[in-house]
């Protein structure tokens, strides 16, 4: 019990760590347009997003694969088992949906950050678990 608990902590952070990482970076190339403090509201905050570039979006997808795929690895390496995976990758999912929802991006955004976790989260498991 406590290797599995101990799977699905290091997977979720390993997950966060390479999201916020990579995010960083990619926010280093891409900019967002900025607004002024005194316009700082919720629906100003959702238009920033609306008109970010595609670089901006494409990093924040890159960010999800490779956090999914640092995810799957850490747990194949604390010899965690697919279900493992699976709920770690689902619980990102969940988040990402969650993400969406509370600030608007365009549709194909959407899916492809939300549907990214589980199949990455699986493939670098299964490329960790053939090395070991």
């Amino acid at each position: 019990m406590k290797k599995l608990i101990l799977s699905v902590i290091a997977g979720a952070l390993s997950t966060i760590i390479v999201i916020v990482i990579v995010a960083s970076i990619s926010a280093l190339f891409y900019h967002a347009p900025q607004i002024l403090p005194s316009e700082d509201t919720v629906k100003n905050t959702q238009i920033i997003f609306v008109h970010s570039s595609l670089g901006s979006l494409l990093g924040k997808l890159l960010a999800g694969v490779s956090g999914a795929l640092s995810g799957g690895v850490v747990i194949a390496l604390l010899k965690g088992n697919k279900k493992t995976v699976m709920f770690v990758a689902m619980l990102f999912s969940l988040l990402a949906v969650f993400y969406m929802i509370m600030i608007m991006q365009p549709l194909w955004f959407w899916i492809l950050l939300s549907s990214n976790f589980i199949p990455f989260s699986l493939i670098g498991y299964s490329l960790a678990s053939r090395k070991i």
